[in-house]
């Protein structure tokens, strides 16, 4: 079973490495690595705020889909698991960051561009377990994550990456925070 200090090593690889290899990705495929991709305009506090949103509305959307109970009964081992590490407010808020700052800059910065939005997302859940075929609550609720991913990256291409990777911190940290609490199935 993975411990927290363990699930820290994956965060810090998450928001360190991620980025080195979507960098690296960027360097081999388009000659260079990017850089810009980090820029964060004056201006781009509407497109912050937007990506706050739309992670906020979604994560609402996740709970209520996460309570529909062939999903609730099929997502019960992952949701007892986040339970059982006994996160504090601060695990919440670096795995989320972590996560949305390292995931979005390795797909959405890099591998968005030499794949394409779809494949990437279908790519992203896929590894992250939720289109599980033997599971059909899990796979259910991983074909709205996918259209979540899809959303994130039209969200990139319209907006910038500042605003998919404050969707998803948002998203992960209202989940993570809910389940925290033990209010919400939430996963």
């Amino acid at each position: 079973m993975l411990k927290k200090n363990n699930l820290y090593i994956l965060g810090i690889i998450t928001l360190i490495g991620f980025p080195l290899v979507g960098f690296g990705i960027n360097f081999l495929f388009e000659g260079g690595f990017k850089l810009e991709v980090l820029k964060v305009e004056l201006n781009a506090w509407p497109s912050i705020l937007a990506g706050g949103l739309f992670g906020l509305s979604v994560a609402m959307l996740a709970e209520r889909i996460s309570e529909i109970p062939f999903i609730s009964k099929s997502t019960y081992d992952l949701t007892e698991f986040f339970r059982g590490l006994n996160l504090n407010s601060f695990d919440v808020i670096f795995l989320s960051f972590a996560a949305g700052f390292g995931e979005e800059i390795l797909f959405r910065g890099a591998i968005q561009g030499q794949l394409g939005i779809w494949i990437t997302s279908i790519i992203f859940i896929a590894i992250h377990g939720y289109l599980n075929i033997f599971n059909l609550g899990m796979f259910v609720f991983g074909i709205f994550l996918t259209l979540f991913s899809v959303l994130l990256g039209y969200l990139f291409e319209e907006y910038g990456i500042w605003s998919s990777i404050t969707a998803h911190f948002i998203y992960d940290l209202v989940l993570l925070y809910s389940l925290k609490e033990g209010t919400k199935n939430a996963i």
